[in-house]
């Protein structure tokens, strides 16, 4: 059984409290504070699947599944109260009457009580936006700008099993190194101390759990990747026999013997990182969007994710973050739990 930290659903005033203060915790477009990527129910069940665990219910309130007439088409994540991030390959030939978001989904074929439905009212693809398709065999430069947004019709409401990723911040995104060494970013919202982390990531996502599946996970997947620097990337590639040139604008992750990866069906759903502030207050940042690959989790073939790094100020333009009253607004939900 889970449980829900921030409060007891048995407390009337408890229970009336944090859905009041949703109400105005979240006032900004795009989410960049430390209230953001928290996750508010915990549990410590890990149970194993092919090349990942199941998560459970709640734990990753940020992922969203992109429908396409009604079927899971796609991952994307929640970034701000009307706002997606997504893949461009995803969406780019789609109208938006064909799409809709569903929140706080966890298994595809079971509709739970906390789940909601959204429609779309605007798509916004990058400009530099080439579609790449993956074959078995060909040289290129990956450097493609495979990233989207999309706008939701009302704002979304709230709760345990919704709730916004971190994006990183202009600061973070100077002073973060990723390699196979360590990833050190600092957040406005937080200290100079925040926690380095060390050298994997976490992808999520409803893919196939096995390349020659014909059919995707029913549950919400987890899998724990190594993040690749760039020229090691290369190398594994042009061992394996593709000359790939891979740029900044993208992040590898995987492993040299394989065995672990995003697959088909997991598009668009985010790569994540976990950082601790002063208050040892877990909080996960949305650092790559899932974008392409050759095959699943075959040994020299990591999988290659658009570096959210590098688009901040294209995402950021849709929107102003104020962080004049993050800390008051921060603070408040914790004297809640």
């Amino acid at each position: 059984m889970f449980s829900i930290i921030s409060v007891s659903t048995n407390n009337n005033f408890s229970s009336i409290l944090f859905h009041f203060s949703l109400l105005f915790l979240f006032t900004d477009p795009i989410e960049t504070s430390g209230r953001c990527g928290y996750q508010l129910i915990k549990d410590n069940r890990k149970a194993k699947v092919v090349g990942g665990q199941d998560t459970y219910e709640g734990e990753f309130p940020w992922i969203v599944s992109v429908r396409k007439h009604g079927r899971h088409h796609c991952g994307g994540v929640i970034v701000g109260q009307k706002w997606i991030l997504t893949a461009a390959h995803c969406v780019q030939s789609e109208t938006i009457k064909d799409l809709m978001i569903r929140v706080g989904e966890y298994d595809l074929y079971n509709n739970e009580i906390y789940s909601r439905d959204y429609s779309i009212d605007q798509k916004f693809i990058h400009n530099n936006y080439t579609r790449i398709n993956a074959v078995e065999n060909f040289s290129i430069s990956i450097n493609n700008a495979d990233i989207a947004l999309l706008r939701t019709n009302h704002a979304i409401q709230w709760n345990e099993y919704t709730w916004p990723i971190c994006i990183p911040s202009n600061d973070i995104s100077e002073s973060i190194s990723i390699s196979s060494k360590k990833i050190s970013p600092i957040s406005s919202s937080m200290s100079a101390s925040s926690t380095k982390l060390g050298q994997t990531a976490i992808v999520v996502g409803w893919g196939k759990i096995e390349e020659k599946s014909h059919s995707h996970s029913d549950r919400l997947q987890k899998a724990e990747l190594k993040i690749i620097k760039q020229e090691e990337c290369s190398q594994w590639f042009q061992s394996s026999g593709r000359n790939f040139s891979i740029k900044k604008n993208v992040i590898c992750a995987g492993y040299i013997q394989g065995g672990i990866d995003a697959c088909h069906g997991d598009s668009g759903g985010p790569l994540l990182i976990k950082l601790q502030n002063d208050l040892r207050m877990d909080h996960y940042y949305v650092i790559g969007i899932v974008s392409t690959g050759i095959g699943c989790a075959r040994p020299l073939l990591p999988g290659i994710y658009s570096n959210v790094f590098v688009y901040i100020d294209w995402i950021k333009k849709y929107g102003t973050f104020d962080c004049s009253i993050c800390l008051f607004k921060y603070f408040f939900l914790i004297m809640m739990m």
